[in-house]
């Protein structure tokens, strides 16, 4: 009985030394990732897990890591390691904060419907219904780096405390041009789509060739020239309007880009709150 008793002790006394090791170690690795050392690390954090054979660090390391890669901007390594993570959590708050935390690092490796899909999950997940805000919020903030201004709009009207942004993106969506109203514009008076986008020398040099050329073929037509009407019309009349029509909707594009990337820069440099 006495020798079972010293061998418990025994195996007491070494768990708890090998505890201690990795404790300095999980420690050391923070301090190396608080000094900005990321690299260092993260090959600390790893070293910690190779040796962590009861998995005590497995959750708060690989999260470590996901924090470390992100900050690298390399976020396809940090959804590896933020999804390892999951795999340790020991609590439902653990689950939840790293799911939100793997949603934001999709917003920003733009894998848009893998977000949604963790977003989606939860809400069907009755542990998760009194986050719910949360959910429309970050499923907001999806729709405004897809560039769907309108739903984002949406879900932030959903949300008490993210009014601003609901304004944000309904002024953002107010200022988009129309794809298609801008084409229909130039099929109805050529080069009027380029102008209302501000490209103005362009549309009225469109509109200019395309009298012109409108000109001669009818002209040639009336003069029974048929040969000059098809050839004029075919080559250079029907060129220059078609060209003006698809040249307004690729303004209309380029428009829609800037107006994007500003609001983005405007999120990112300016805007006060939680963000991926």
């Amino acid at each position: 009985m006495k020798k079972v008793f010293v061998f418990l002790l025994l195996c007491i006394s070494i768990i708890a030394q090998d505890t201690t090791v990795l404790r300095q170690q999980f420690l050391l690795a923070d301090e190396l990732r608080n000094q900005g050392k990321l690299y260092e690390a993260i090959t600390e954090y790893e070293r910690l897990m190779c040796f962590d054979t009861m998995h005590l660090y497995g959750f708060d390391a690989n999260k470590n890591i996901a924090a470390c890669y992100r900050r690298g901007a390399k976020f396809k390594d940090a959804i590896t390691c933020a999804g390892a993570s999951l795999r340790y959590a020991k609590n439902p708050d653990d689950i939840h904060a790293m799911k939100i935390e793997l949603v934001k690092l999709h917003i920003l490796n733009r894998t848009f419907s893998s977000a949604s899909n963790i977003l989606n999950g939860m809400e069907k997940d009755s542990v998760h219904n009194c986050g719910s805000q949360e959910i429309h919020y970050w499923r907001g903030w999806v729709f405004m780096f897809e560039d769907n201004w309108q739903a984002a709009e949406n879900e932030f009207a959903k949300v008490d405390s993210a009014k601003t942004l609901a304004q944000f993106c309904r002024n953002t969506d107010d200022k988009r041009y129309s794809f298609e109203i801008m084409e229909l514009l130039s099929v109805i008076f050529p080069g009027s789509g380029q102008i209302v986008t501000g490209h103005v020398w362009n549309g009225l040099l469109s509109l200019g060739w395309n009298v012109l050329w409108g000109y001669l073929t009818i002209d040639a037509a009336v003069a029974d020239r048929v040969g000059d009407a098809l050839l004029i019309g075919n080559l250079l009349w029907l060129r220059f309007y078609v060209g003006n029509v698809k040249n307004a909707g690729k303004f209309a594009d380029e428009k829609n880009t800037l107006i994007f990337q500003d609001a983005l820069r405007y999120l990112q440099d300016e805007f006060i709150g939680a963000k991926p």
